[in-house]
């Protein structure tokens, strides 16, 4: 599923190829690590990264979209419900999900992609609450994902 969004994020939506990085690395802020890798699906990152390593600062993956892909409309439903929740009351969810709530915190990207099987993307603004990156509001469609688009 990541490497067909890869694609079409490439194709249809103009990301050139060293925007895109597949499977977030793990980040360093001054030297401690400040995110996992993997905790991300893909990146779509604001200035081009021509080479990947491992581990990367902050600074260099200041990303614009956080993406995750699912396998279904329903896994992916059950992972944005529980980002919600840990978003407004932090309520517990799977730890492996929870990832991605950090993900968003540490990455603080605009926006974040869901997709799931079957043609499901789901396109949500990033903003602050309480000092924390967290979800905003689904947008109706997906014209902020080109890559021309500010």
């Amino acid at each position: 599923m990541g490497w067909a969004a890869i694609a079409r994020l490439r194709y249809e939506f103009g990301w050139p190829r060293e925007h895109l990085v597949s499977e977030s690395p793990t980040m360093l802020q001054d030297g401690h690590e400040v995110l996992r890798y993997e905790a991300l699906d893909t990146l779509l990152l604001e200035e081009p990264c021509a080479e990947l390593a491992a581990k990367m600062p902050l600074a260099a993956a200041r990303s614009r979209v956080g993406v995750e892909a699912k396998a279904t409309a329903k896994m992916l439903d059950k992972l944005l419900a529980g980002m919600r929740s840990c978003h407004a009351d932090g309520a517990p969810h799977v730890r492996t999900d929870h990832v991605k709530c950090s993900a968003i915190a540490v990455l603080r990207p605009r926006l974040f992609l869901g997709v799931a099987a079957a043609e499901t993307w789901r396109l949500f603004t990033v903003v602050e609450s309480s000092g924390r990156a967290v979800l905003g509001d689904e947008l109706p469609d997906l014209d902020r994902l080109h890559f021309s688009a500010a």
